[in-house]
């Protein structure tokens, strides 16, 4: 477990800011131990613009969803011949 929690730091590292601090037990018994870490998301802006930005533009694309056959048919059609145009020789 400890080693796949190691790739993962490691394969994240540029996204994820980690901060450490530990007291290490200084007898068998120790009184006190403890191991704290944090980890800082800077990567999260970077994604949710990206994200709003597909968003955008899928919502632009939604003009294209009639929900009538005919005119699906017709973006058929009109590929079919695009792609015909396309790979005939010249």
């Amino acid at each position: 477990m400890a080693l796949a929690y190691a790739g993962f730091r490691s394969a994240f590292n540029f996204l994820l800011e980690f901060s450490l601090s530990a007291v290490r037990p200084q007898a068998y018994f120790p009184d006190e131990a403890r191991y704290d870490e944090q980890v800082e998301d800077s990567g999260a802006g970077a994604v949710s613009a990206l994200a709003e930005s597909v968003a955008a533009t899928l919502s632009r694309v939604t003009v294209l969803q009639l929900g009538r056959i005919q005119v699906y048919l017709l973006y058929i059609l009109i590929t079919l011949i695009v792609v015909l145009a396309w790979w005939m020789p010249r």
